[in-house]
């Protein structure tokens, strides 16, 4: 029964992943069907880049990709976003020990201690890398991308941790955003590297 147990748990991951592009385009086409584009309210994206707001460019950025209509790229945003939020396993999970790990394990604060290590690790990494895989299935669809400062980003964009937490009017309202920009004309700044 063990080994049945292990071989179903892979088995369920690789189905979520296959059916993840699926129904982001099924959620993707239901929200934009209806929707009037040109009431759609993007902020305002001037800003003056410093050494500081471009040291955020590899987390708070945009895309946009020429010729591609609303629909299309509100897709593309759906898929990538469902891609990139998959469950990711990582080497170095919560399974394994390093050494420093065992400080105070035999009292009994040493489990909550390192469980606390442990989520904030994860947390941290969750937001890396959505991150990274959304600039790279972005990127292999044919869009560049831009930076922007923090400030500006939050205001169409969710952390990967406030993802999970959040409603679904405010998910597709701000990659309705995201889309309009994706699609919209094409930005003054230079884009960044992928």
């Amino acid at each position: 029964m063990m080994l049945l147990r292990g071989m179903l748990a892979p088995a369920a991951i690789v189905a979520v992943l296959a059916l993840a592009p699926a129904a982001a385009a099924q959620s993707g086409a239901a929200a934009v069907a209806t929707v009037d584009v040109a009431k759609i309210k993007l902020p305002n994206l001037s800003f003056t880049a410093n050494a500081r707001i471009a040291a955020g460019y590899d987390r708070f950025f945009y895309f946009h990709r020429e010729g591609v209509d609303f629909a299309t790229a509100y897709a593309d945003l759906a898929e990538c976003d469902a891609l990139a939020s998959a469950p990711i396993r990582r080497s170095n999970d919560a399974g394994r020990y390093s050494a420093g790990d065992f400080w105070g394990m035999s009292t009994l604060g040493g489990p909550l201690w390192h469980s606390l290590q442990v989520t904030s690790r994860t947390r941290a990494e969750r937001v890396r890398l959505h991150s990274v895989n959304m600039r790279n299935c972005m990127r292999f669809k044919g869009y560049r991308r831009y930076g922007l400062p923090e400030a500006i980003w939050k205001q169409f964009n969710l952390d990967a941790n406030d993802i999970r937490s959040s409603t679904p009017a405010k998910l597709v309202e701000y990659r309705q955003k995201r889309a309009k920009l994706a699609s919209g004309p094409l930005p003054l700044a230079e884009a960044i590297a992928p």
